[in-house]
C-alpha cells in the first residue's frame, strides 16, 4: 500500500518559461497547475485547494506579496504553504 499522497502544486508566475521549468523540475510529485497572474492564481487556489503554492514575487499588476496577502486572508487558502520564487538579487 502506498502511503505517500501525490501533492497538488499551483505555480503562479507571469512568465510561461518559468512555469514550464518548474513543472519539469516537479514532475512526478503530483498534479501541477499554472496561473499567469495573481488574480487567476487566487481563483485557482480557491477552486483547487492545492497542497503547495509556488509564487513569483515580481509580476505585472498584482505582485506576489499582494497575492499572498489575499491568499492568507481567505479561509479556504489561509493554511496552504506558499514558497516565494524570485529572480531578484537583493
Amino acid at each position: 500500500m502506498n502511503f505517500l499522497k501525490e501533492q497538488t502544486i499551483l505555480v503562479i508566475d507571469d512568465q510561461k518559461l518559468i512555469r514550464q521549468m518548474i513543472e519539469q523540475i516537479l514532475t512526478g510529485f503530483g498534479p501541477i497547475y499554472e496561473a499567469e497572474n495573481g488574480k487567476d492564481g487566487i481563483e485557482k487556489a480557491i477552486k483547487l485547494k492545492p497542497d503547495l503554492i509556488i509564487l513569483d514575487v515580481t509580476m505585472e499588476g498584482m505582485d506576489g506579496f499582494e497575492t499572498c496577502e489575499i491568499l492568507k486572508s481567505k479561509e479556504e487558502t489561509a493554511d496552504i504553504p506558499v514558497v516565494f520564487l524570485t529572480g531578484r538579487d537583493n
